[in-house]
């Protein structure tokens, strides 16, 4: 029987912590989540399906400060349809109106066999979205979303509101606007609010290029409607089109600058960052591609 695939990450830190903040949160994301989320971004949520690949190990390397590596640890190890094997059975069927447009959804859950409307799609009069509520599986309203266009059919304003089954009337939760040039969308402004109180707590600003690709992402975060934070990256890319480096910033200052290569097949085989102004080497991810089974010993999570 052919041997499956999986990846071998060597992660090398000269001596820094690779649990990165959330300026928003201040919560610390665990390293070896990191690691397994930057594998993702860089080959993309179907890298199971390239050259047979379909698990992943992830190992930290301390070095010390005469470039000599001093030990090892397996930070994570993680089949590539981990989150497909935890979530629960689900069955969804789709009925369409006499337009043949999407209507609503249902979900049932496979073990019990229970259903219930998972969501409604309403249409305007030139069959444009007009609204999406979405409902939780005791029938009351999770959210409700409306579209706004312009004159060219472009949605230039989105707007969900939450809170239908908690507080009785619902408060606008995320309001997004897009701006086009040309008929080619470059920009989009979403304004997010998480408590009851007025005003928006976080700003996330996308730019994008004539092929719809971000080249500035920025966000910021307020209390009382008073700036406290800002961060975001520029993505740049090569050639191909694929993501050849970072550039983090706060304040709108470039603080760190992430670097990627790949091979032929389009899968990453590194991932350098350093300090831009001191060019101080941070992290340094390899990732080596071996034929061998890697032990299906992952608990469920609950």
């Amino acid at each position: 029987m052919k041997k499956p695939w999986y990846i071998l990450i060597l992660f090398v830190a000269w001596g820094c912590s690779l649990q990165r903040t959330n300026p928003s949160s201040n919560l610390q994301t665990d390293e070896g989540e990191l690691a397994f989320s930057k594998l993702l971004e860089l080959a993309g949520s179907d890298t199971a399906n390239v050259s047979g690949t379909n698990a992943v190990k992830i190992y930290r390397y301390r070095v010390s400060g005469k470039g000599k590596i001093k030990d090892s640890t397996l930070i994570i190890q993680r089949n590539l349809d981990f989150f497909s094997n935890f979530s629960e059975p689900i069955a969804y069927d789709i009925t369409y109106d006499s337009l043949g447009r999407e209507f609503e959804r249902y979900a049932t859950r496979v073990a019990t066999g229970e259903r219930h409307l998972n969501y409604r799609k309403i249409y305007d009069e030139l069959s444009r979205l007009d609204q999406w509520v979405v409902y939780n599986d005791d029938g009351k309203i999770n959210s409700a979303t409306y579209y706004h266009y312009d004159a060219d059919n472009n949605l230039i304003r989105k707007e969900r509101f939450y809170g239908h089954f908690i507080y009785g009337t619902p408060r606008l939760e995320n309001l997004t606007t897009y701006e086009f040039q040309d008929g080619a969308l470059v920009k989009s402004v979403e304004r997010m609010s998480q408590s009851t109180t007025t005003g928006f707590e976080t700003i996330l600003t996308q730019e994008f290029d004539p092929m719809n690709r971000i080249i500035n992402y920025r966000s910021e975060s307020f209390q009382s409607d008073s700036l406290v934070s800002t961060w975001g990256f520029r993505p740049i890319y090569n050639q191909e089109g694929k993501l050849a480096a970072k550039e983090y910033y706060s304040s709108n200052t470039a603080d760190t600058r992430e670097e990627y290569r790949y091979d032929t097949r389009g899968l990453p085989t590194e991932s350098f960052s350093y300090e831009i102004k001191t060019k101080e080497p941070k992290s340094l991810l390899k990732y080596f591609y071996q034929k061998e089974k890697l032990p299906t010993t992952i608990a469920k999570k609950h």
